[in-house]
């Protein structure tokens, strides 16, 4: 049981304890009671307080007083004070907002475990806000790992797949499916922990693509030995991006259209070929592209290699991923 489960757990309990505690000194006072009042035995007290409690109506098991009569009053007063309070429990639960999150953690916690070929985000702050809605976007599947339930992205959208746990832990990476993952974006606050991050996925998925941020330039050489594939500095990075726009303003609107801020509805994407697909063994000319309103930026063969913008008689083989300029919002087979 999930620490999330065994706290709602705890809650559902702490929520009980009235009713039962009340109904378990009913029964205890009844029991005692006839016992004393009639002088029966225990068990005879027991049964005419468990019907005298439930209203079943069955009679006196023995003949009573008139103050063992009044006891009774008294005491079927009393179990209809617990129904009341086993009613409102009940409705209490059903209310509750902690109801709804034990469900919700159970619907969570199935969506993880059929995740395949996600993208796990560990970190909570705005540069992980901005790669998810990427991801979104593009209809990527995706877990945010950070333990701050007060953090940007736990409070922006419910329907996004979170965990608020610790992503340096290796037992929380191997819950959020990393051995089934196909990348991981190490975006934590400080570069010791995303290290720590990029050297525990490297070591339970060979095959991960890593992303991680670094806030020192220092720490590029240390996040590639690690195992990172790709590493980011945001601030470099927007550096350059300003520099490119003051030195070719005119170049400014098309770099929006890459980064997805600009008016003009593109995007990047990507199109993998196999024996099945139509532009196998075709040439680009050949291949249904165009007709798609497509544009190939780029081809990257099966063994690693990058071409940027083949000639339109490139042919196209099996295991090439071509990178792709349109304006449609799916994901491509070629």
């Amino acid at each position: 049981m999930t620490p999330a489960w065994r706290k709602s757990l705890f809650h559902f309990l702490y929520l009980l304890r009235t009713p039962v505690f009340f109904l378990f000194s009913l029964v205890l006072l009844g029991t005692v009671g006839y016992a004393l009042l009639e002088h029966w035995p225990l068990f005879d007290s027991l049964y005419m307080t468990v019907i005298t409690l439930s209203t079943v109506g069955y009679g006196e098991i023995h003949e009573m007083s008139t103050l063992t009569r009044a006891f009774s009053i008294a005491l079927i007063m009393g179990g209809v004070i617990f129904y009341g309070l086993a009613i409102n429990f009940i409705f209490k639960v059903f209310m509750d907002n902690n109801f709804k999150s034990i469900t919700r953690i159970k619907e969570m916690e199935d969506k993880i475990k059929s995740l395949k070929d996600h993208y796990i985000i560990a970190g909570g702050g705005r540069m992980a806000v901005g790669l998810v809605r990427e991801l979104e976007k593009a209809r990527v599947p995706f877990i945010i790992i950070e333990p701050n339930q007060d953090s940007i992205t736990a409070q922006s959208d419910p329907d996004w797949l979170f965990l608020l746990k610790d992503a340096k832990e290796e037992d929380v990476l191997i819950e959020a499916g990393i051995e089934r993952a196909k990348g991981l974006a190490a975006v934590l606050p400080d570069d010791a922990s995303n290290l720590f991050v990029v050297l525990t996925a490297r070591m339970l998925n060979q095959s991960l693509y890593i992303q991680t941020r670094i806030t020192e330039e220092s720490s590029r050489k240390k996040m590639i030995q690690a195992g990172a594939n790709k590493v980011v500095s945001p601030f470099i990075e927007g550096g350059h991006q300003m520099a490119r726009t003051f030195i070719n303003p005119q170049m400014h609107e098309l770099l929006e259209v890459f980064m997805g801020k600009g008016s003009v509805e593109f995007e990047l994407k990507s199109s993998y070929i196999d024996k099945n697909s139509f532009s196998y063994k075709k040439s680009i000319a050949e291949s249904d592209f165009r007709e798609k309103a497509l544009l190939v930026v780029g081809v990257r063969r099966k063994n690693g290699e990058f071409i940027f913008s083949p000639s339109h008689d490139f042919v196209l083989l099996e295991g090439d991923e071509v990178l792709l300029l349109g304006s449609s919002s799916k994901k491509d087979k070629a």
